[in-house]
């Protein structure tokens, strides 16, 4: 079975990446931004990874079984009160551009696995052994929560308990990379050195104090959370589809979507997108 596992969208996402897995065994694994070297590759599809992986595994895409994608976007749609307007076969014109793979002839199924299950399942598949495994996944957030905990058992991973976002610890973290002045992406700084010397620069106590009011949510949050999300900038209310990315632009479905494609060509990117079908 050949599984192509991706992360990344066109809007409100970050890291885009691609992983190939061959008959259980990891083959190829790639971020987007090793690739385009745009840090982080915000709103974009990992076009390139997914090239880059198909040319190390020597498959074409009709070789794929299966794309399984690391979020579960019907249902982040309907929390937002949206429609997910895409079909399995759009899905596939947006991952495999029609201008370069030309010969790719199936339409791949896709399944939108829960973010922590997906998190959970990278954790229990490469287990060493046939024990239990309980599985602890703290996150800033998934489709709707922050913390899950799972046991994997006898080749299945069931979830035992989940926790909201309002207490979400991923954000607590963030909070505390703000508040000590890193941004919100050089979260990978807030250790060693670096924080003890952010910490000694600091005069005052951090204390987070639970209010209710977030201009974000409509629950009660707490302080430390509102604090973080009103200094993140703001996302684009539209997504922006790069050309290569969308070969169906003229789409009344996508148009009622998200309106008209915008952005920057990916045709100069340094991947060998254009040789991915060769």
């Amino acid at each position: 079975m050949v599984i192509l596992g991706i992360n990344g969208w066109m809007e409100r996402s970050h890291d885009a990446a691609a992983c190939l897995v061959i008959d259980g065994q990891i083959v190829a694994m790639v971020e987007e931004e090793r690739l385009t070297r745009q840090k982080n590759s915000f709103d974009k599809l990992p076009l390139n990874a997914i090239a880059y992986c198909i040319q190390k595994g020597r498959i074409t895409p009709d070789d794929i079984s299966v794309i399984a994608w690391g979020w579960d976007f019907p249902l982040i749609y309907k929390l937002h009160g949206r429609d997910f307007l895409f079909s399995t076969k759009e899905l596939n014109e947006l991952l495999f551009p029609k201008k370069y793979y030309p010969k790719k002839e199936r339409v791949i199924p896709v399944e939108f696995i829960s973010h922590h299950l997906a998190h959970a399942a990278s954790v229990y598949c490469a287990r060493d052994n046939d024990d239990s495994l309980p599985i602890v996944v703290v996150d800033g957030s998934s489709e709707d929560c922050s913390v899950s905990i799972y046991l994997g058992k006898n080749g299945k991973i069931e979830k035992l308990r989940e926790y909201p976002m309002q207490i979400s610890p991923g954000f607590f973290y963030e909070a505390g990379c703000k508040y000590l002045g890193f941004s919100t992406w050089q979260v990978g700084r807030f250790t060693g050195r670096e924080f003890i010397s952010a910490l000694a620069r600091k005069e005052e106590v951090f204390i987070p104090k639970q209010e209710t009011c977030c201009e974000t949510n409509r629950l009660a949050t707490p302080r430390w959370a509102r604090l973080w999300v009103s200094k993140q900038p703001r996302q684009p209310s539209r997504f922006r589809v790069a050309s290569a990315q969308n070969s169906f632009s003229d789409s009344p479905k996508l148009r009622r979507s998200f309106g008209s494609p915008g952005g920057t060509s990916l045709s100069d990117t340094p991947v060998a997108l254009r040789n991915a079908d060769s």
